[in-house]
């Protein structure tokens, strides 16, 4: 499994940027394992899905750098 990091960032409608990370190799359909597993520690790790982290589309969407350097510590 590989890490994208994207280098632009995405602002929602309320004005909140985010820093996206790829996932290169999830199925999308959920059935991957290592896919469910990312999404479990983001959960345990940041809570459930806020404005503070997101996930869709094979990428993880993060508001603060650091929370994306944590997942990057974790998943590389």
């Amino acid at each position: 499994m590989k890490l994208i990091i994207e280098e632009g960032k995405y602002t929602s409608k309320e004005g909140i940027e985010y820093i996206s990370v790829e996932v290169d190799g999830q199925q999308y359909y959920g059935d991957y394992p290592g896919w469910l597993a990312m999404i479990d520690w983001a959960v345990k790790t940041f809570g459930a899905e806020t404005d503070r982290w997101q996930v869709s589309n094979k990428r993880f969407w993060f508001r603060d750098k650091q929370d994306l350097e944590w997942f990057l510590l974790r998943w590389s």
